[in-house]
């Protein structure tokens, strides 16, 4: 489904990622480079399931021309659908 990254080329005081989703999907994620400072939350809202990871003080990414993407070394989230319910419409 996608990913996000914790870190960027400016200083951050807090760095949110929120995800909504129906119960009747089941989301799966994978934390990659981690870092205690990554913090996770998971809660209902109605029929919905919320994921929340936060970090807070992130510093400035030192840009360097023959670096790594941030991927190597910073903490990510990564996310993807692990199952759903439903009618299939295949």
């Amino acid at each position: 489904m996608g990913k996000f990254h914790f870190a960027i080329w400016a200083p951050s005081e807090q760095s949110t990622f929120r995800v909504k989703v129906h119960k009747n999907i089941q989301l799966k994620y994978v934390l990659k480079n981690p870092t205690d400072e990554v913090k996770f939350e998971q809660t209902t809202e109605g029929s919905y399931n919320v994921y929340t990871w936060t970090r807070i003080n992130i510093p400035k990414v030192k840009y360097e021309s023959q670096a790594k993407p941030v991927s190597y070394e910073f903490p990510h989230v990564i996310i993807y659908i692990a199952s759903y319910k439903g009618k299939s419409k295949l």
